[in-house]
């Protein structure tokens, strides 16, 4: 969609921070900084997968880090680690 509009409709997109893509490195993000964003994406790409680097679920629960980061955001639900 963002091509569309950048480059067939010639129109600027507004660059939003918080928003992430499965294009840019997410392991990047800092911890600190988590709670403030909008969104994550995930992706596989050359056999490594982009993902957010958070502690949590073992990677083989939790492969693309959803539940971890869930329960980074939310600890207080009774399927997060530590509450088990």
């Amino acid at each position: 969609m963002g091509y569309i509009i950048e480059h067939l409709l010639k129109q600027p997109l507004t660059v939003v921070d918080q928003f992430h893509s499965h294009l840019e490195l997410l392991k990047f993000i800092r911890k600190d900084m988590i709670e403030d964003q909008i969104s994550f994406s995930y992706a596989k790409s050359k056999g490594e997968w982009n993902i957010v680097k958070i502690d949590g679920f073992d990677e083989t629960e939790d492969q693309y880090r959803f539940l971890s980061l869930h329960c980074f955001l939310f600890p207080y639900f009774s399927f997060c680690p530590g509450r088990r």
